[in-house]
């Protein structure tokens, strides 16, 4: 298996499924990938064709990636097996590529220190025949061989790769085995670290820094396109249950400074009119209902904005003043139209994408929210609020809205205080106010 590193937050399968509708996120699957597959194509087919290869192979994955099974977060094996199939038509050029190695004991693939021999493998001595033993090998032990040894595959990967039954795979690595320990004897007692020593790959995976906000953020309008409509009569009610928490200033009693008291999470249920013109209901921390007139609510059921990311954009830029303050109100438009009514699912989608575009976000991880671990796209604006938008770090579902101080500047918030949030649980279309779904 290859060597555990900590897996990012978007996984490869993310940037398929994002891909679809923003092909130039496949350019993070390229970047992620393209040394493992170049370092393996050099070994088995040389330099200079590897270079084509992996263009090709590339191209290939991204003219096919409607076919990548989502459900897997690594797509090194399924790239892999592209590359395998490719290289059928260059096995004279792989044969020649281990028989130049089995007369120089220079591997062309080794480009640094990263790619060196473990110390405590004393085989470097060996190599020239080892690499004679792999040139008499068939095509099928040697895709099978390095594939295990080289590109450090699981059995199943390998499987997956080549698309052959997992009998196979043991078949001929069992076959491939043999040949080699009858050709060099003397080794079968370290037959996997002689085989390391000249076929080892350690893919040098740099950190993922994780999704950036764009991407989150078109991940998510993805994510909502999934969603059905509601359906609603306009004698009904949208009825949206939320947790909250507001921070509290109050007044020193004794020096009349501002005081500020942390938030107390509650819970919040609220019932508005689809069309604003039936009275609607609060009902929230154990207090009792209190009525919300329809014509301070409004309509709670928006079936009218923009399905289209550069209309949704204009409609959120409407009535522009200039300067940096435009971006900021753009952005919490978002929050604020998503808060407590139902838009549609394409509305939606088309306002997180048209709010990729808004500039200075950026990525807050890790942000918890009513107890749900999030990822959070965020604006800080002038005066040093910062407006959070949070959605699930794994299906990138939105959970909801937070606001943060981040300096010390925003008297009577010290740094760093939560000065308030709402995390969605539910929104519904019901008969009634009062009635729970």
């Amino acid at each position: 298996m290859r060597p555990t590193a900590t897996r990012p937050a978007l996984t490869d399968g993310d940037l398929m499924r994002l891909s679809t509708t923003d092909p130039e996120a496949f350019g993070a699957v390229f970047d992620r990938h393209a040394a493992a597959i170049h370092r393996y194509l050099s070994r088995r087919a040389g330099t200079t064709p590897a270079d084509d290869l992996t263009a090709e192979t590339f191209l290939t994955a991204f003219t096919s990636r409607a076919t990548y099974d989502l459900s897997r977060p690594d797509a090194l094996p399924w790239l892999y097996g592209i590359a395998a199939n490719l290289l059928r038509g260059h096995q004279r050029s792989e044969i020649r590529q281990y028989r130049a190695l089995a007369r120089t004991g220079v591997d062309p693939a080794l480009a640094g220190p990263e790619d060196s021999v473990p110390a405590q493998v004393t085989a470097a001595e060996h190599v020239r025949a080892l690499a004679g033993a792999l040139a008499r090998l068939t095509a099928g032990e040697r895709e099978v061989l390095t594939l295990v040894s080289q590109a450090q595959l699981s059995y199943p990967e390998v499987a997956e790769a080549l698309d052959i039954p997992i009998g196979t795979v043991r078949s001929r690595l069992h076959s491939a085995r043999k040949r080699i320990r009858s050709a060099l004897p003397a080794f079968a007692a370290t037959l996997t670290a002689v085989v390391a020593a000249v076929v080892v790959l350690v893919p040098v995976r740099r950190p993922d820094p994780g999704p950036g906000a764009a991407q989150v953020l078109r991940l998510a309008a993805a994510e909502a396109r999934r969603s059905p409509d509601l359906a609603a009569r306009p004698d009904q009610f949208v009825y949206a249950h939320s947790r909250v928490a507001r921070g509290v200033v109050t007044q020193d009693a004794g020096s009349g400074a501002a005081v500020y008291l942390p938030p107390v999470e509650q819970d919040r249920r609220i019932w508005v009119s689809v069309d604003g013109s039936r009275d609607g209901l609060v009902r929230q921390g154990g207090t009792p209902d209190t009525p919300l007139p329809g014509s301070e609510a409004g309509r709670a059921y928006e079936s009218r904005l923009p399905t289209e990311p550069v209309a949704m954009r204009d409609w959120l830029y409407r009535d522009p003043t200039g300067g940096s303050g435009d971006d900021v109100r753009a952005f919490d438009t978002v929050a604020d139209t998503l808060r407590e009514q139902y838009v549609s699912p394409a509305s939606v989608a088309a306002m997180f994408e048209a709010a990729a575009t808004i500039p200075g976000t950026e990525v807050v991880r890790q942000a918890d929210l009513a107890g749900r671990r999030g990822i959070a796209v965020s604006r800080t604006g002038d005066d040093g609020l910062r407006h959070d938008l949070i959605f699930d770090s794994g299906t990138y579902r939105f959970l909801g809205e937070r606001q943060v101080a981040t300096t010390g500047e925003t008297s009577p918030y010290p740094k760093g205080a939560v000065i308030g949030w709402t995390a969605l649980l539910q929104v519904a279309v019901v008969d009634e106010a009062g009635q729970v779904p």
